[in-house]
């Protein structure tokens, strides 16, 4: 919660850095349009001028940091600029946050081990009958179905899957 809360300040932050530049009230108090105010922040702290890093992010970091902002507002009693009468995101934030989802790589997804391996461990090492291979066979099992989560664990840098981009 309070890693939360540091973060939302960070975000505010930089959405008072950013008001400043433009010689606008933080909370958007005398602004006719907040929605444009908001999605040039959004444009900025995309292509990296007002993030901390000073890097490109991707388009879910932009998210967070508008609904931070949001949130502040809505904190201090102010109307939720984001999003519209009936809570959802303003069309027009919709749309470029879906655009920056467009633009953003891939995924890395990685293979998971296949099930076959298991099935030939299993195969073999009954026919040994000894007991550290039975023991091993068992763990594996245990590890491959219940612990592990394969694909997580392995890197493979090819056959990555495209990003499925909606228009």
């Amino acid at each position: 919660m309070l890693s939360r809360a540091k973060a939302n300040d960070s975000s505010f932050l930089c959405w008072k850095e950013f008001c400043a530049e433009l010689y606008v009230n933080p909370f958007l108090s005398n602004v006719d349009k907040p929605i444009i105010f908001l999605q040039v922040f959004a444009q900025r702290y995309r292509t990296g001028e007002i993030a901390p890093q000073q890097k490109r992010v991707q388009s879910c970091t932009v998210e967070q940091q508008l609904r931070a902002v949001a949130q502040t507002l809505q904190s201090v009693g102010l109307p939720d600029h984001p999003n519209d009468a009936q809570g959802k995101i303003d069309f027009r934030l919709q749309r470029q946050l879906q655009g920056y989802k467009c633009q953003d790589s891939p995924t890395r997804r990685v293979k998971p081990l296949p099930i076959l391996v298991i099935r030939q461990i299993a195969t073999l090492s009954p026919s040994s009958q000894n007991p550290a291979s039975l023991t091993i066979l068992h763990l594996i099992t245990i590890a491959f179905y219940f612990l592990l989560q394969p694909g997580d664990y392995k890197n493979s840098t090819a056959d990555t899957h495209p990003s499925v981009c909606k228009i």
